[in-house]
């Protein structure tokens, strides 16, 4: 994401890529940038959330830019998670045999 490695589970139930607020403020996010005024439905519950737009998300040799992402406080996201709003701009997605098929 925006050029740092991290680890993270695609998640198609997920609206939009989802980082916890450690992870967004090493991507360079800071307080200003970080308005956690949105509520969000997650798993562990609602919470509040930010809404910040990643330059880039890559994974393999999949490149996607302008990715929508919400920010979560570190308690309520362990993990990255990403969403549709990555998965959506790829011209598909496929699950088969336990793999994972992306394409641009």
């Amino acid at each position: 994401i925006n050029g740092r490695q991290v680890q993270g589970l695609i998640d198609t139930g997920a609206t939009y890529v989802a980082l916890n607020e450690s992870f967004a403020r090493r991507l360079g996010y800071t307080g200003n940038q970080l308005d956690f005024r949105y509520s969000v439905d997650t798993a562990n519950g609602k919470t509040k959330a930010a809404h910040v737009t990643l330059d880039r998300v890559e994974i393999g040799g999949i490149r996607v830019r302008d990715v929508e992402a919400f920010v979560l406080k570190d308690g309520a996201l362990s993990s990255t998670l990403v969403g549709m709003s990555f998965l959506r701009k790829l011209a598909s997605y496929s699950v088969a045999d336990g793999s994972l098929s992306l394409k641009q």
